[in-house]
Order: structure tokens, then sequence, then C-alpha cells
């Protein structure tokens, strides 16, 4: 008897420690974690955000369209972190505003463009050093410069190409493909005095580090499918590329990653592919993942509104999904290199939060940490907050 008691109470003594050496709870934030203080209110609504190497982001803001089907510019605003939570100002004194998407170029400094400018149908295109605030004069006249020589369309897509240069693709108008040099002139190595006209209909553009870009290609009304293309410097079709230089059934929205190989999102699925275009069978099954799938979310619609890698290759998705009669909802995932969900990450919103929308702007900053936008029931009424997010 006195025996079994004294192996009962051994078991319990090596009990007791293993229960008081047992991990602690994270006193720290946890990846998927607010920053503290964060959703905050901005002025405008971003629609779209690229990261500064200086910190922050700069952001564009919503377009609206009146009653005459007139549109107006949607503004630019750098927002920061800062010590009372946000920091958001024009980017210019005075503000800028442009009616499609910019991008930043290697030297920060930010690139707009806008087209079918009345009455003339003009082309417009400025850059700005994103850390002063102030035009570039190395660019055209003061920093912008304007071309009325033809009828430009409405820009769909602007990158910055390895040269210094800047290519645009537009919609409707004389010129689908329009590329400048540094200094903003037309690039006369590219078609036919800066201008390729065999390429139209193009929704989104991403350069590699040799100078060849990629163009996709979307599904149109008429049935014709979509696909993704791949140019030379000279604004040539690359044979080398995929079948005879294009990937049939491929058209997305594009991002490329620092050795080249590159993403597509389209519809509900991620598609990822080397630099030379064949798809990479290490991420999920045989190059593609159905992210509706994937989370395991029932509710139809369902649409991815952004995504984003890190500097590691992880993914961040934002998607929406809902209807007014079943409700919205929506959802930020991420997905390691080879396309599964991260277990590390998960927003954590609160006993009674839900999360109603998500926005399209979607970056992740010097720091890692991920800017986004958001709506939730039932605290902010469904308007849009700016939300940092720990990695």
């Amino acid at each position: 008897m006195f025996k079994s008691l004294r192996s009962w109470a051994a078991a319990l003594f090596i009990l007791n420690i293993a229960c008081s050496s047992s991990e602690p709870e994270p006193t720290g934030p946890r990846p998927g974690d607010f920053v503290e203080g964060w959703p905050q209110r901005v002025d405008d609504q971003p629609v779209q955000f690229v990261p500064l190497a200086s910190g922050g982001v700069v952001g564009r803001g919503r377009t609206h369209v009146n009653s005459r089907n007139l549109r107006s510019p949607g503004k630019i605003i750098r927002y920061d972190v800062a010590e009372g939570g946000l920091s958001q100002a024009d980017l210019i004194e005075g503000g800028v505003r442009t009616y499609g998407p910019f991008v930043l170029d290697a030297q920060q400094r930010v690139l707009t463009a806008e087209g079918g400018i009345e009455p003339n149908f003009q082309l417009r295109m400025c850059r700005i050093h994103a850390s002063e605030g102030t035009f570039d004069p190395s660019f055209g006249q003061g920093g912008c410069v304007s071309f009325s020589d033809m009828q430009y369309g409405n820009v769909v897509d602007i990158i910055a190409l390895p040269s210094g240069g800047v290519l645009v693709s537009m919609s409707g108008g004389d010129a689908p493909l329009v590329q400048l040099t540094s200094t903003g002139v037309f690039d006369s190595g590219f078609g036919t005095d800066g201008v390729v006209r065999q390429f139209a209909h193009v929704s989104s553009l991403a350069a590699q580090s040799d100078g060849r870009v990629l163009l996709s290609f979307p599904r149109l009304a008429d049935g014709t499918r979509g696909k993704l293309v791949r140019i030379l410097p000279s604004g040539a079709l690359d044979s080398s590329f995929g079948q005879g230089g294009e990937i049939p059934e491929a058209g997305g929205i594009l991002q490329v990653g620092a050795d080249d190989s590159f993403m597509v999102w389209s519809g509900q699925s991620l598609f990822s592919y080397l630099a030379d275009g064949t798809p990479d069978v290490t991420f999920g099954t045989n190059g593609s993942v159905n992210v509706q799938e994937l989370t395991g979310t029932t509710t139809s619609p369902f649409g991815i509104r952004a995504f984003t890698r890190d500097a590691s290759g992880r993914i961040y998705v934002s998607a929406g999904f809902g209807t007014e009669a079943s409700g919205f909802g929506g959802l930020l995932v991420r997905l390691t290199p080879s396309g599964s969900l991260d277990p590390d990450f998960q927003l954590r919103l609160g006993d009674g939060i839900h999360l109603h929308q998500v926005g399209s702007a979607l970056a992740i900053g010097a720091d890692g940490k991920v800017w986004t936008m958001m709506s939730f029931d039932p605290n902010y009424q469904n308007a849009m907050r700016l939300v940092l997010i720990h990695p």
C-alpha cells in the first residue's frame, strides 16, 4: 500500500512539473492581430495601396461617377503610422488626383497616367518624388507631359520598367499600349514610335527584370477567351514564352516576384508560374489554388479582391462573398509558398464582430505589416476603415 502511494505521489509530482513548465500564453502581438489603436478612419476611401521603402503606403482614392456618368478623380494620399495612430496627407501640397491606377518606380517616384481627357482625348502622365512630395522636373515639363496627337482611351494599368521608362495600357482610343522613356518622351525602341497597336484589351501589366513584359487579356463578352502574352522590350511577341508566346485561358491580375516568377488571380483562384511561363507545380494542385475551396467558404458569389506576396513568398489574399439577401462577408488569409493555408495567421475581431467587407487596397509595408481596408458589423455601420495588421 505504501509503495503504491509513493508511486502515485511521484506521478503527481511529475505531472505538476509538466503543467508548470508548459508554454506560457503569448503576451505580444500574434500574426493576424490588429495593431493597437486600429482600425482608423480615413479621409478618402483608398482602392489601391503601394508600399514605400521608408515606411507607410501611398493610396489612391475611389473615383466617383455622377448622375451624368462623368467621373471625378481620386486623390493620392500618403498614409503612415504616427504617434497618434495614423498620419494621412496629400502626396503633394494642394493635392494630386488621378482617374486610374498609379505605380511606384525603383527610385520611389510615383507615376500617374490619365487618358481620354476631354475635349481631345489627351494622355497626361506625371512623376512625383514620394519622399519630398514634389513633381520630378526631369520628367516632361516640370514633372508632367501631355499628348494630344491621337485619341487616347482610359488608362487601365501602368507599370514602371527596369529601364526607368513607363508603360501604360488603355481601353478604347487609338493606342492600346504606350511606352515613354525615363524623361517622358515616346520610346522609339518600342513598337512604332512608342506605340503598339496589335495588343488591345490588355487588363493587367507586369515587368520582369530583363525588361520583358507580361500582358493579361480578360475573357470578353463576345466569347474571346482570356490569355497571357509576353512581349520583348521592343514590343514584339516573345515566342519563347508559353505556347508560341502566350498561355491560353490564363488572363487575370498579374504580380511578378523578385525571381521573375509570377502569379495570376482569376475568378476564385490563384495560379503560379515560373519565369518562363511553366506552371509552378509546387504550388497547390498543378500550380493553382481555388481560394473559396481552400477556405471552406460555401457562400456565393465569391470573389478575390486582392492578393500580394511578402519577401518570404507567403501570399496574403482578401476576398468577399455573399449577397444582400444572404448577407455579405469577407476574409483575409495567408497562404504558404506552397499554397496551403498558414495556420499561424488568423484575424481576431473580437466577440460579436463580423467582417462585413474587404477592399481592393492591400499592401505589405516595409516592416512587414499588412495594410488594407475593411468594414465590420455592427461597430462601424459598415463604413470602410483602414486596418494595420501584424504579420
